[in-house]
C-alpha cells in the first residue's frame, strides 16, 4: 500500500467538458465541489474571455501531507502541471487544521490551481511570475453564495503576514524578482505582493491599461526594468500608490450573479470501476512523475494489481506508462496492446506502444524500427487530431534518430503548442528550432516562459539564453553553449545531474 492511501477507498469521478475530477470521498461532496468549480470556470471565462481548452485532470488526495509527498517539496498546498500529455492539478481533500480561519480551505486551493490552468492554457503571451501567482491569488478567494452568486476580489487572508509585516518587497523588488532566484523564505512575497499589484492595477481605476501594457512590453522583448519604468513611470510612486491602496479597509470586488454565469456544463459523478479504483493510488504517483529510483518499484507494485483487470483499458494504459518509465519495454507494449484491444481509441496507449518501439530504435540505430514507432504516433494522431502528445512524440523521433524534422513534424509541433501553450517544454523545442533557423527574436519569445518560470532551478539555461540574445550573441553561439541543455526531446539521454522543480 502506498503512503497516504486509505485501505478502503471510495473513489469517485466527476466529469464534464472542462475537467476530469478524481476524489476519494462521498459522491454528494464531490458533486458539490465540482458544481462550484464549474461556476468558477464560467466566471473566469467571462472575465478573461478564455477559449475552450482541453480538460484538466484533477487529483484530490487525502491531505496536505500527501500533496507535499507527491510534489517532493515541503510547504506546498497544491500544484498545477501544464504537461501536454495530461495537464493536471493536485489538491488536498482537506487543509491543515486551523487554516480554515484564514479562508484557506480545499476550495481556495483548488481555485488557485485551476486559475493557473485557465490563465496559462489561454495565453499566447508569457506572464511574469508575480502576475501568474498574483492572478491566481486574485481568483482563489472567489466566494460562492447560496443563491449562485460568485464574488471575486476578496483579500487572501492567508497572505496577511506577507502583506502587512515580514520582509515586504517594494514595487521595484517585486517587478525585478523576475531577474533573480528568489529565496524560499521570500516566496510568500511573490504571492502576496503579486496579489496586491494585480488587484490595484485591475480594480482601482487609477492605472487603467497599465497591466496589459506591461505584459505586452515584456513580450515584445523589452528588458524587465525598462518595461517597468516605461509603463509605470517612477517605481517609487508606484510603491506609494500600492501602500496607500493596501491601507484601504474595503476593496472593490466583482459580483457575478447566476444570470451572468451562463452555459454551465453539467457535471456527472459516478464511482470508479473496480480496476480504476484499485490502480488509482499508483496512477496518481505515476502521473505526477517518477525518476530512475522510483519508477521500477512503482511498476513492480502496480503490476499485480493491474493483472487482476486485464480487460480494463484505464488500468492497462496506466500500467503501460509505469512499465515504460521503468524501462520494461516488452511489458509496456503488452499493456498498451491490451488497452487498445479493449478501447480502440485509447490514444495514450498507442503513444506508449510507439515510445517503447522508439526506445528500441534508438538503442539499435534501426531505421525500420523508427518507421514503426512513427506509425504508432501517426495512428494516435489520426484517432484524435486534437491531442498534442502524438505530434510531440512524432517530432521528437526525428531528433532522436539524428535526423532533421520534416515539414509535417514542424507543423505538428506548432499545432501541439497551440493545443497546450502552458507546456514550457514545447516552447523550448520550438525555440531550438527557431535558433537553428536563425530567428533569434522568435526564439526569445519561445524561451521567455521557461526563462521566467518562478519554479525553475538555480541553473536556468533558458534564462541564460535570453540574456545572450539580449546581449547580441549569434544563434550559433547560443546553440553551442545551451543547445544540449535546452533539448526537451523525450527520447534524449537523461543528464547526469538535474535540478529539481518545485511546485
Amino acid at each position: 500500500m502506498l503512503a497516504g492511501v486509505p485501505a478502503h477507498a471510495d473513489w469517485q469521478k466527476a466529469t464534464n467538458e472542462h475537467f476530469v475530477f478524481y476524489a476519494d470521498m462521498k459522491p454528494e461532496r464531490l458533486q458539490q465541489l465540482a458544481d462550484r468549480l464549474e461556476r468558477f470556470d464560467a466566471a473566469m471565462r467571462l472575465i478573461t474571455q478564455a477559449r475552450e481548452t482541453r480538460p484538466v485532470t484533477i487529483y484530490m488526495v487525502r491531505n496536505m501531507d500527501e500533496v507535499e509527498r507527491l510534489a517532493g517539496q515541503h510547504g506546498v498546498g497544491g500544484f498545477y502541471r501544464g504537461d501536454a500529455q495530461e495537464p493536471l492539478i493536485v489538491v488536498p481533500a482537506r487543509t491543515e487544521e486551523g487554516l480554515e480561519r484564514f479562508d484557506f480551505d480545499e476550495m481556495s486551493v483548488l481555485q488557485h490551481e485551476y486559475a493557473h490552468h485557465m490563465l496559462l492554457s489561454n495565453l499566447d503571451k508569457f506572464l511574469p511570475a508575480w502576475a501568474t501567482e498574483g492572478m491566481a491569488e486574485f481568483f482563489s478567494t472567489a466566494a460562492h453564495n447560496r443563491d449562485g452568486t460568485l464574488v471575486l476580489g476578496a483579500t487572501p487572508t492567508i497572505r496577511g503576514f506577507d502583506l502587512m509585516l515580514g520582509n515586504r518587497w517594494t514595487a521595484r523588488e517585486l517587478l525585478m524578482s523576475e531577474t533573480r532566484r528568489v529565496p524560499s523564505n521570500d516566496i510568500g512575497q511573490r504571492y502576496a505582493r503579486g496579489w496586491l499589484l494585480v488587484h490595484y492595477l485591475l480594480l482601482s481605476g487609477e492605472r487603467s491599461g497599465q497591466y496589459g501594457a506591461y505584459i505586452d512590453a515584456l513580450n515584445a522583448g523589452t528588458p524587465t526594468e525598462a518595461a517597468a519604468t516605461q509603463v509605470f513611470g517612477d517605481l517609487g510612486d508606484l510603491e506609494s500608490d500600492m501602500q496607500r491602496y493596501l491601507k484601504r479597509r474595503n476593496y472593490r470586488g466583482l459580483e457575478l450573479g447566476p444570470d451572468q454565469l451562463k452555459d454551465l456544463k453539467p457535471v456527472a459523478v459516478a464511482p470508479l470501476a473496480p480496476g480504476a479504483a484499485a490502480i488509482m493510488p499508483y496512477r496518481i504517483t505515476s502521473a505526477i512523475g517518477v525518476d530512475q529510483t522510483t519508477a521500477g518499484p512503482l511498476a513492480a507494485k502496480a503490476a499485480p494489481v493491474a493483472a487482476r483487470y486485464p480487460d480494463d483499458p484505464f488500468v492497462q494504459r496506466a500500467l503501460a506508462e509505469m512499465q515504460y518509465d521503468a524501462e520494461n519495454l516488452d511489458e509496456t507494449i503488452a499493456a498498451a496492446d491490451r488497452a487498445v484491444a479493449a478501447e480502440p481509441g485509447n490514444v495514450m496507449a498507442m503513444v506508449y506502444h510507439g515510445r517503447a518501439v522508439a526506445t528500441r530504435a534508438k538503442e539499435q540505430d534501426s531505421s525500420e524500427l523508427w518507421r514503426e514507432a512513427r506509425s504508432w504516433f501517426l495512428r494516435a494522431n489520426r484517432t484524435d487530431p486534437n491531442h498534442p502528445q502524438p505530434f510531440i512524440s512524432y517530432y521528437d523521433s526525428f531528433g532522436a534518430a539524428g535526423e532533421m524534422p520534416n515539414e509535417s513534424a514542424k507543423t505538428g509541433l506548432r499545432r501541439a503548442l497551440v493545443l497546450t501553450p502552458q507546456d514550457d517544454s514545447l516552447h523550448l523545442r520550438l525555440a531550438v528550432l527557431m535558433l537553428r533557423e536563425g530567428h533569434l527574436q522568435d526564439a526569445r519569445k519561445q524561451l521567455a516562459p521557461a526563462a521566467f518560470d518562478p519554479h525553475a532551478g538555480e541553473t536556468n539555461p533558458a534564462r541564460d539564453a535570453v540574456r545572450m540574445i539580449d546581449e547580441g550573441a549569434s544563434a550559433e553561439a547560443i546553440l553551442a553553449e545551451f543547445g544540449a541543455k535546452l533539448d526537451a526531446n523525450e527520447f534524449a539521454d537523461p543528464p547526469d545531474e538535474e535540478d529539481g522543480e518545485g511546485a
